[in-house]
């Protein structure tokens, strides 16, 4: 038995991957979007504002590149580079 003729006869608004995600529910894809665009400011800034402003550089070596360099070292190379090279 193929799946394809299964799917085909399911109404469309059980096709979709993103059926939670419909207009039904557009608080949780609105809160879905902005935790993914602060998680992609919070990376952001670490890359490009911190090692420029030395307060924020010293918050970010302190309590954040620990748990950063799990997703990439390179995140907090800039901050690494702006203090001399060496890692915490």
């Amino acid at each position: 038995m193929e799946l394809w003729p299964v799917l085909v006869r399911l109404p469309r608004e059980c096709r979709s991957p993103w059926r939670g995600l419909s207009d039904r529910s557009p608080s949780l894809r609105n809160l879905l979007l902005l935790l993914i665009l602060l998680a992609g400011g919070f990376v952001l800034t670490a890359m490009y504002i911190a090692p420029g402003q030395p307060e924020l550089r010293g918050w970010y070596e302190s309590h954040a590149c620990e748990h950063l360099d799990r997703i990439s070292p390179k995140i907090c190379e800039p901050i690494r580079a702006a203090r001399g090279g060496e890692r915490i």
